[in-house]
């Protein structure tokens, strides 16, 4: 769904009725940017810190233009860093506003990343308001 849709809503009350891990792109590149992903991570820090600016003032459209923002095959890999980690694993996860792009769907089955469930959220615009 697109801004003011209840995207994120949902998927905090999945979380909370379900017990799931709940990881949206700003908190999976805040955690990279804290250096919570370990070594592996550490060479997209600064990108990842560069696409949460570049998300605060720009949005999407102008993040996809810039090789300082992290990129599609990258946010898949970082997504599935954070999926495939045990509790995850073990509680199941919902990802919020993730894949943004084709590109990302498709790094998705790349890497054999199938979510059970799929909610698409959308309305008219005049509604969503």
């Amino acid at each position: 769904g697109g801004p003011r849709s209840g995207r994120a809503r949902v998927a905090e009350d999945l979380q909370n009725a379900l017990g799931l891990e709940l990881f949206s792109r700003r908190s999976m590149l805040a955690s990279l940017v804290n250096g919570e992903c370990g070594k592996g991570f550490q060479h997209l820090e600064a990108k990842a810190k560069a696409t949460l600016e570049s998300d605060n003032t720009n949005g999407a459209a102008e993040r996809e233009g810039s090789s300082k923002n992290i990129n599609d095959e990258e946010m898949t890999e970082i997504v599935k860093h954070f999926i495939q980690r045990p509790k995850s694993r073990l509680r199941g996860w919902v990802l919020e506003g993730y894949p943004e792009t084709l590109g990302e769907a498709k790094g998705m089955k790349a890497h054999s990343i199938v979510p059970y469930q799929v909610f698409q959220l959308g309305g008219e615009k005049k509604q969503l308001l």
